[in-house]
């Protein structure tokens, strides 16, 4: 353990910041990710996101590899750009779920975009004159417009609006 991550867990505010600092070291299934990692596809994923001037189809070109088998198991390998991309895309995205300090600010940063926009508790979001307003098809089709939370905005409830 790093004298890092030891005062990260011993300074956790809550369980979810705990949970967060685990999760990358937590026992899990074999994942697309890890995969695309064996069939070497990490280099094009973290040239990707290191240069965003580069052509994505011509950098995976680069890696194109037949299936085959590793001490893991059955590796499809990578035959074409598309998988390659897919592979890269894999890879990233477990890389930033696992990555604590990240959920940590996406956490706060939803829950201040929430607290901004007052929806969540009854009464906070917006009214119902303003959702079928908001959701209203062309007049015609008026009668049948759904709304959130199952709201019907039929052609009568539409003139009380």
């Amino acid at each position: 353990m790093t004298p890092e991550l030891l005062d990260a867990i011993s300074h956790a505010a809550d369980k979810t910041r705990l949970e967060d600092l685990y999760l990358p070291y937590k026992p899990k299934r074999r994942t697309k990710a890890q995969i695309a990692l064996e069939a070497g596809l990490e280099p094009l994923a973290d040239a990707l996101l290191a240069d965003a001037m580069l052509i994505p189809e011509e950098e995976a070109a680069k890696y194109l590899k037949p299936a085959f088998t590793s001490e893991q198991g059955d590796n499809p390998g990578v035959p074409d750009t598309k998988a390659a991309l897919e592979g890269a895309r894999y890879i990233l995205m477990e890389r930033f779920a696992e990555d604590a300090p990240l959920l940590q600010d996406l956490r706060e940063y939803l829950q201040n975009a929430r607290r901004g926009r007052g929806q969540g508790r009854r009464g906070q979001g917006r009214s119902r004159r303003e959702i079928c307003r908001l959701f209203r098809l062309p007049r015609t089709d008026r009668r049948d417009s759904v709304a959130p939370s199952g709201w019907r905005c039929s052609a009568d409830a539409a003139r009380r609006c």
